[in-house]
């Protein structure tokens, strides 16, 4: 299993900016959460998307687990790009008001997703 991780981009330096690219990953869907206070939400896993997840504004604290083990990322505007494969359960704690953007390599399918946290459990340790 591959674990969450960010990303390495490749630098460009300008005079006025640094240019972070990251190629090679075909987006299929694009979403934005956006919160306006405190709340806790994802709690599901997918089956095969992969997702690429940044902060636009705010913070959010990402908790990802692999049946047996958690990992905690905090997201911030300037924390970089998150890639969380597939088969990894994830909490988002957006800690106020906070907004993310996310990029999937597979289009919208409701049967992708793991939404029951005990059958995620065995899924895991079959």
């Amino acid at each position: 299993m591959q674990d969450a991780s960010f990303l390495k981009c490749q630098s460009i330096a300008h005079s006025d900016a640094i240019i972070e690219v990251y190629q090679n990953f075909e987006i299929r869907r694009i979403f934005t959460v956006a919160v306006e206070l405190s709340t806790v939400r994802g709690n599901h896993a997918h089956l095969k998307c992969n997702q690429l997840i940044l902060v636009i504004y705010g913070k959010l604290q990402f908790e990802i687990y692999d049946g047996k083990n958690v990992t905690q990322f905090l997201l911030t505007p300037s924390s970089g790009i998150l890639h969380v494969p597939p088969g990894l359960w994830t909490v988002q704690k957006y800690l106020g008001k906070s907004q993310m953007i996310v990029m999937c390599d597979e289009v919208f399918d409701d049967n992708d997703y793991i939404r029951d946290w005990t059958y995620f459990v065995t899924y895991k340790n079959v």
